[in-house]
């Protein structure tokens, strides 16, 4: 019976996974726990706030601040908190 409760918890994330980059187009990966936000997001409740040149976000899981810039570049690059790409 667990087999089963496995299955359709892989299955589960990975319709959550699908949904949210439909719905976004794009998915952040938290650079402290490596846990992406749009999965884990189910489990933890994560912040994110406005910033001029994109957001800052803070991960519900390992209570870890990452800032990330939306301006930049068709895509969320992550950036220092003065908005300026980190390579």
């Amino acid at each position: 019976m667990s087999k089963f409760w496995i299955w359709l918890f892989k299955k589960a994330r990975k319709e959550i996974k699908a949904n949210h980059l439909k719905e976004k187009g794009a998915d952040l990966k938290c650079p402290q726990c490596n846990e992406w936000l749009s999965v884990s997001g189910v489990d933890y409740k994560h912040q994110m706030f406005d910033e001029e040149f994109g957001a800052m976000v803070i991960c519900g899981k390992c209570n870890g601040q990452s800032y990330w810039n939306m301006v930049a570049a068709p895509v969320a690059l992550h950036c220092n908190s003065q908005g300026t790409p980190i390579t």
